[in-house]
This record gives structure tokens, sequence and C-alpha cells, in this order.
């Protein structure tokens, strides 16, 4: 009885030494860029100037905002929504027919 008694003790002293150790090695590793960026909660990033300057169309426009998120969203491409905000070779336009009217586009 002294022994099972024993044994699960040295178990549990066991697991409450190992535990934390095997929590640290599984944790995520932290990126150095993430921490660098400022997370001002502006889409600014890594975008150059001209990206930028597109982007800021759609801040001044709210119906334009919605039109080239929606179509971000729906056609899962991270390049639409710059490309919409500053209607770059007629995107905005594209934009506004595939998602309301769900045109496809023509090669």
């Amino acid at each position: 009885m002294k022994r099972n008694i024993v044994l699960t003790l040295i178990v549990l002293l066991a697991v409450a030494i190992l535990l934390p150790a095997v929590k640290l090695t599984h944790s995520m590793p932290i990126d150095e860029d993430y921490l660098n960026d400022d997370h001002s909660g502006e889409y600014n990033g890594r975008l150059d100037e001209e990206t930028k300057e597109q982007v800021r169309q759609c801040e001044e426009d709210q119906t334009a905002m919605e039109l080239c998120m929606r179509c971000a969203k729906i056609t899962k491409s991270t390049t639409v929504y710059p490309l919409c905000c500053g209607n770059v070779e007629g995107v905005k336009e594209w934009c506004y027919a595939y998602v309301y009217y769900r045109v496809e586009p023509q090669l």
C-alpha cells in the first residue's frame, strides 16, 4: 500500500516538473517582423507608395470600399483590393459586374 502511494507521488512530481517544460517547447516562435510592425490598424504594412495611394482612395469613398472588399473576399485574391480602389485597368468596373451580377471575366 505504501509502495503504491510512493509511486503515485513520484509520478505526480515528475508530471509537475515536466509539464511546464513541454509547454515551453511547443510555444509559437515570435516573428521579428511581427514585433517590429507598428500595428496601427492602418492598411500599410510593406506596401509601396502607389498601392497605399490606391487604398487611400477607398478610405475616402465608403461605397467603393465595400465593393472592393467584397470583390477581394469573393475572388480570394490579395491583389484585387488595391487595384479595385485605384480602378487600375478598370478593375473596379469588373468587380462591380462580378460582385453584383457574377459576370465572369472574358479572357
